[in-house]
């Protein structure tokens, strides 16, 4: 019966049913933790009065969800370049989660000027992640026969505007 609910081969049988439940166990937290508190609000009648309070979690699940893409594209990339998936993902892990947190530590450091001329600096991203992106067409190649240590630079520097512009998005929600 197993053997034919997964495709003919039972080698992957007992993994699947492990990712299985643990996928059922993250959408149930997820459902916990995420939607029924706002709807406890709604029904004890004590909605916040902060302005779209609906949208809030959008806003975050849409960082995530970006962090998430561009460390996908950054690891496989990175992978070929720097010869091994784990120097991939250890770089660009690292890349995105020091370079973000230098970006959010300059901007809670820049409190004093107004909201909204600071979440305008949120539309460099995609500019900012689109010309890295046509850099690297160029450096990568050219830097392909280097030292290890000079491709995770080179790597790194390709990262770091955007990765640091990135660092905005979270502070900036929550001082929204």
């Amino acid at each position: 019966k197993d053997a034919q609910a997964f495709g003919g081969s039972r080698f992957n049988t007992s993994a699947i049913r492990i990712l299985l439940t643990l996928t059922a166990i993250t959408l149930g937290l997820g459902l916990a933790l995420i939607v029924l508190p706002p709807l406890w609000l709604l029904v004890q009648g004590s909605w916040p009065a902060a302005p779209r309070p609906v949208l809030a979690p959008l806003y975050f699940a849409a960082i995530g969800l970006s962090f998430m893409f561009v460390e996908i594209s950054l690891i496989q990339r990175l992978s070929l370049y720097l010869g091994h998936p784990l120097y991939g993902f250890t770089v660009a892990l690292f890349g995105l989660l020091a370079l973000s947190g230098l970006g959010s530590l300059v901007l809670e450091r820049s409190r004093g000027s107004a909201l909204a001329g600071r979440v305008k600096l949120l539309a460099w991203i995609p500019i900012a992640a689109a010309a890295a992106d046509l850099a690297a067409v160029s450096v990568l190649p050219s830097t392909a026969g280097q030292a290890t240590a000079i491709r995770i630079l080179c790597a790194l520097g390709l990262i770091a505007p955007a990765a640091f512009l990135m660092g905005f998005a979270f502070p900036l929600g929550m001082e929204a």
